[in-house]
């Protein structure tokens, strides 16, 4: 845009979002006015032109920014309008983009993906200026049809930015909501076939040999035949060259068209070349696939029956969902490996003849043993033991309500002490108050930050004090 600066109205009901986009977008060179509300936005709008509406999609008011899109546009059918929202899904952005949005972005905002956002908006807002000052010259004719491709092209590399940036969103929330490995990678595949490829195969490094784990289909009835292809040339040098080399390089492969004679040049068997002939592979990505900083397999991504061909901006994108598979993947692995290593301590802790508990970070329950839950009742991961007083409460001896800060457990936990044979008594519902002795211990992780505490619970009722010895526990 020439001339002064656009203007630019940032709506959104959080502060630190119109704070902080809104110093960013100044900084950029933009006028910005903010707004925290429907009705103060539209006030606004009633007052004042804008070249740029940027919008949170839910406002707190229970009004939505497309509200405000359809009133901006009332005014001015050539304003930027681009929706921002935390609860991205393909039917938002298109219902987004038909309500008149120019773009969709997830939340949080990505600072350059805005300012391209913005940028690529007010070009299209010149071009279609410009256009109908060429449509007002009939010797303008041919310019005002250039300006009309240009802007119809701006408009669609925003509606396909918005729709990529929906699928990742949406494929993202669908991977990590499963904590198998191998339904990761199923999942995978059909989310490629869904919104990116017509073919999909995810080859995975196992016992050091390269492994077909996932197939997806476009075509139901194809899907075998995708199937019978990867075990056929699980062993052609040609393919598993180029799947190597991305293994290697942890770089993409592109091969934007592939002719029917690559298929047909002796490299396969009579067999896999007549199942290849009649997939009919178009166009090919291959990306790594990258869980815990190291490379674990690699997406191939396929066009055949659509007739399609890959472009480079599919590539980005086949990378981004790699991304995020390997995410997946990894928070996949490390909750099985803590599952694991909690199943390997409730088996020691419940050998033990004394009540455990141990807490995390936060003081939520990670394990407890029978004698814990015989003692203060039934426990369950990810609760407060005491549930707040209302299960137990602790004082010292003479009766002193103990506060939160200073009880064995949470001195371990918060200040990361070693609590050494402390007498207390635990008040329960219905009962006598108990005398019991606790050690606490906090839990270290590599580089020795508290994550946790140990408590060990000894009923002392039946033992003088003369004869009580402090249990410590090692830490």
């Amino acid at each position: 845009m020439t001339g002064q600066a656009a203007r630019v109205l940032l709506v959104d009901d959080e502060d630190n979002v119109r704070l902080t986009l809104g110093a960013v977008l100044a900084h950029h060179g933009y006028t910005v006015a903010t707004a925290a509300s429907a009705d103060e936005a539209l006030a606004l709008i009633g007052a004042e032109p804008f070249d740029v509406l940027v919008a949170d999609l839910q406002l707190g008011d229970g009004r939505s920014g497309v509200e405000l899109v359809k009133a901006v546009l009332e005014r001015d059918l050539d304003v930027v309008t681009i929706i921002l929202t935390a609860y991205v899904s393909t039917q938002a952005a298109v219902d987004a983009l038909r309500g008149g949005a120019t773009n969709f972005l997830a939340k949080p905002c990505n600072i350059q993906e805005l300012s391209d956002a913005i940028a690529r908006g007010l070009e299209r807002r010149e071009l279609l200026q410009q256009l109908r000052l060429a449509q007002r010259d009939a010797a303008g004719r041919a310019e005002a049809e250039r300006l009309r491709n240009e802007a119809e092209q701006a408009r669609e590399r925003a509606e396909r930015d918005a729709a990529r940036v929906a699928f990742l969103a949406s494929a993202g929330e669908q991977l990590v909501a499963s904590l198998d490995y191998r339904d990761i990678l199923e999942k995978l595949a059909r989310l490629a076939v869904a919104g990116l490829a017509d073919w999909c195969v995810v080859d995975v490094v196992e016992r050091d040999m390269l492994e077909h784990v996932a197939v997806a289909h476009v075509d139901p009835a194809k899907e075998e035949l995708a199937r019978e292809v990867q075990r056929q040339a699980r062993h052609a040098e040609a393919r598993s060259g180029l799947i190597d080399r991305v293994l290697e390089t942890g770089e993409p492969a592109f091969v934007a068209d592939i002719p029917p004679s690559d298929v047909e040049d002796g490299q396969y068997d009579a067999e896999t070349t007549r199942l290849l002939a009649e997939l009919a592979p178009r166009s090919m990505i291959c990306v790594p696939l990258i869980a815990g900083g190291r490379p674990l397999g690699v997406i191939s991504l396929l066009m055949s029956d659509s007739g399609r061909r890959f472009q480079q901006e599919d590539v980005d994108v086949a990378l981004d969902l790699g991304r995020r598979a390997g995410l997946a993947i990894e928070h996949a692995r490390l909750y099985n490996a803590r599952r694991l290593e909690i199943d390997r301590l409730r088996q020691i802790i419940d050998q033990l003849p004394e009540a455990i508990l141990v807490v995390d970070r936060d003081g939520l329950l990670v394990a407890s043993n029978g004698v814990a839950q015989e003692l203060v009742g039934p426990l369950q991961p990810g609760q407060v033991p005491n549930d707040g007083g209302r299960r137990y409460w602790l004082s010292d001896m003479e009766g002193e309500r103990l506060s939160h800060g200073t009880a064995p457990i949470s001195r371990a936990r918060l200040l990361g002490e070693v609590v050494q044979g402390c007498q207390v008594l635990m008040h329960r519902t219905g009962a006598e108050p108990l005398p019991i002795l606790v050690n606490a211990t906090p839990l270290r992780d590599e580089t020795n930050q508290v994550v946790g505490a140990v408590g060990v619970f000894q009923d002392i009722s039946g033992i003088s004090r003369a004869r009580l010895i402090p249990q410590p526990i090692p830490s």
